[in-house]
């Protein structure tokens, strides 16, 4: 199976866990691909078929920087995604009133 994991990270900790999911399901036989959330387009994911977002929240709730255009481009799209098989993997903390925001959020755009 080809599974594209796509990360929207401020500090590395998404792009380092999503690289570890890679290696992880490489050896379980699969193809997977570690793409920044920066290089990714919703045309793209309409056709990923298998899709891993790991994803930080920034700020308040806010997706960090990298993720910011394609999470606009998401919210402000009219595709139809529920062809997409996917999993949303989010980072936050729990001492914000918004917690893991960015990932529910990109949950929401993928539904």
């Amino acid at each position: 199976m080809e599974i594209s994991i796509i990360y929207g990270t401020e500090t590395g900790n998404s792009e380092s866990l999503a690289r570890e999911a890679r290696e992880k399901l490489t050896k379980l036989g699969h193809q997977a691909t570690v793409v920044d959330m920066e290089d990714m387009t919703v045309e793209q994911l309409k056709n990923a078929g298998t899709l891993l977002v790991v994803t930080s929240t920034w700020g308040d709730g806010e997706p960090p920087s990298n993720a910011e255009a394609l999470y606009q481009a998401l919210k402000d799209s009219s595709e139809d995604l529920s062809t997409v098989n996917y999993a949303v993997f989010a980072l936050g903390d729990e001492f914000y009133e918004n917690f893991c925001q960015a990932g529910k959020d990109f949950d929401a755009f993928l539904e």
